[in-house]
């Protein structure tokens, strides 16, 4: 059964499995199959987790097992560096208290292969509760980065300078999700309803992000404000690159 932990729970059994992943590649003696039998079976019984924690955890059971292939990766310092690498972006997520609908944003954007997109969601993020201003600019920077990834993969020629409102009719009409292509009432109040939250994160950007100065009689963004633009913008972004990739699949792109 797959169940949600908590984030001192997702923190704890990975510390547990890095651990245990240490000691048997470095033919340590305190391995212990039953806490890495436990950790490794919660964690990829996790849905926020499961999808980023290495393809062979799924595979090695024992630990006996992973030391054969942790002796392909070198020495000990080699074979700690790739334990450690192997989690680190599920400690990445723990720490930031994943959720499922986070974890799967990140999965989707993913299939635009690019680092600097899933650097700016995970730094968005992460800047919701300690950092609500910055968490704007971020939610912001993530549509216009997946748009133009998108249009340059595309080949579709845009206004370097151009906002994020001009941007986004551009892609929408691109991937055919303009509200005057489609006939059908419900579609078209969707996507019209899509624009206008693109239209409104732009302008809670400009309005109240750390990307202007501020007056004394400023307006403090709650955390709460700042997830409901992360989550919305990374929605978004997702929604874009899934139907960009659908087309793709189908030869319509």
């Amino acid at each position: 059964m797959r169940v949600s932990l908590t984030k001192e729970d997702r923190l704890g059994l990975l510390y547990d499995l890095q651990a245990q992943l240490i000691d048997a590649a470095t033919y340590a003696t305190s391995i212990n199959q039953d806490q890495y039998s436990r950790a490794r079976e919660a964690l990829l019984a996790d849905p926020a987790l499961a999808h980023v924690l290495p393809t062979w955890l799924k595979s090695h059971r024992e630990l006996e097992h992973f030391r054969n292939l942790a002796q392909t990766k070198g020495g000990y310092r080699d074979r700690r560096e790739f334990v450690r690498l192997a989690l680190v972006e599920a400690f990445d997520l723990a720490e930031n208290d994943a959720t499922p609908t986070a974890t799967e944003t990140a999965a989707t954007l993913r299939a635009l292969s690019s680092a600097e997109v899933e650097r700016v969601w995970r730094l968005a993020l992460e800047r919701k509760e300690r950092d609500p201003d910055g968490a704007l600019t971020l939610a912001r920077t993530l549509l216009e980065t997946v748009i133009k990834h998108i249009l340059d993969d595309d080949g579709v020629a845009y206004d370097k300078s151009a906002d994020l409102p001009a941007l986004y009719k551009l892609i929408a009409e691109h991937l055919n999700l303009a509200p005057a292509q489609h006939d059908k009432e419900a579609f078209k109040a969707i996507l019209g309803g899509v624009s206008t939250v693109v239209s409104r994160l732009a302008q809670l950007r400009n309005s109240y992000s750390d990307s202007h100065g501020k007056g004394r009689q400023a307006v403090k963004i709650a955390p709460r404000h700042a997830g409901l633009a992360v989550n919305l913008a990374g929605s978004i972004a997702g929604f874009l690159v899934e139907t960009w990739n659908e087309r793709k699949t189908k030869g319509t792109a």
